[in-house]
């Protein structure tokens, strides 16, 4: 009787484009394309800061169950979008709530780099 292994095994110098792979027994594998920028950038005017933190939102709402401080997450960044809102904005608020939304997602990869460029942008655009 021999024993049936299911391995792929992708070294550092390998690349996969426009491929799913899927291993074992009823594996399914889905490939699915996106376009636009592999990198965001930093906003560089306050309606694209404004833009980002919407589209922040919108990303941490659709972590229902994966990030432990969602609701803490949130409200910081509906506070970013109602202190943007104001003419003109406090820096001080904006660095603060930009800050604890950082630490409210933690680890969560995907949120904290655009988080990242979001506190970049406030620094370069509000600076003192």
């Amino acid at each position: 009787m021999s024993k049936e292994t299911n391995k792929v095994d992708i070294g550092e110098n390998a690349s996969v484009s426009e491929s799913a792979i899927a291993v074992g027994h009823k594996a399914r594998a889905e490939q699915t394309t996106t376009t636009g920028s592999a990198t965001p950038s930093t906003p560089r005017t306050p309606e694209e800061l404004r833009a980002a933190v919407d589209e922040l939102i919108v990303r941490i709402r659709a972590t229902e169950t994966t990030l432990p401080d969602r609701e803490q997450a949130l409200a910081d960044a509906e506070e970013l979008r109602h202190e943007l809102a104001l003419t003109p904005p406090s820096r001080v608020r904006l660095k603060r709530t930009a800050t604890s939304l950082r630490d409210a997602v933690g680890g969560a990869t995907a949120l904290s780099g655009a988080i990242a460029l979001v506190i970049q942008a406030i620094n370069t655009l509000f600076a003192s």
